[in-house]
């Protein structure tokens, strides 16, 4: 866990202001995360100019927890209908009726939690957004956690090369940046 801290800042006003920063820990395969994701960005796009963000992959689904979306489709089945009652989200028939109910797609926060660390390096400024993406694409298109191409396609929207995208996926240096989230 990070403790909280505050970055100082200088104003217009030639006195010393403080930045407060908020981190975000949220995971690609959150439902409820996908739920949320629009209050979050609300939040950010109000007060961007008071609050430093980071985002960070929680890592939900990971090790032993890794497995196909059948074993957990019944959970899910009932939890998504909560979630877009209380949340005003959409889940897309693309994973309702494609990835949840052919249940064989492997459920892993690990990919999403890479591609998260590649954009943030490469452009940080759009962290927050991705993770959006990256929601949608799995909760809304039907994305499989493991889909690079869908990731990098994704990520060129904010100047980030495909091939290049693609390549880093595998690089330790993002695996291990996943990781420390």
């Amino acid at each position: 866990t990070q403790s909280a801290r505050v970055i100082p800042i200088k104003s217009r006003f030639n006195y010393c202001m403080y930045m407060i920063k908020v981190i975000y820990v949220y995971d690609a395969l959150c439902g409820w995360c996908y739920g949320f994701s629009s209050v979050i960005t609300e939040f950010y796009q109000e007060h961007r100019r008071d609050v430093d963000l980071e985002v960070i992959s929680g890592g939900m689904i990971t090790g032993s927890r890794v497995g196909p979306i059948g074993e957990v489709a019944p959970y899910i089945r009932t939890a998504y209908k909560t979630v877009e009652d209380r949340c005003g989200v959409t889940f897309g028939q693309d994973f309702l009726r494609g990835v949840l109910e052919e249940g064989s797609t492997i459920f892993t926060s690990v990919p999403p939690a890479v591609a998260l660390s590649i954009v943030k390096d490469k452009s940080p400024d759009h962290a927050l957004d991705y993770a959006g993406v990256l929601q949608t694409a799995i909760y809304f298109d039907g994305v499989a956690p493991g889909d690079y191409h869908a990731y990098a396609d994704r990520a060129a929207r904010y100047g980030i090369d495909r091939q290049e995208f693609i390549t880093a996926m595998d690089l330790p240096k993002y695996q291990e940046a996943a990781q420390q989230d």
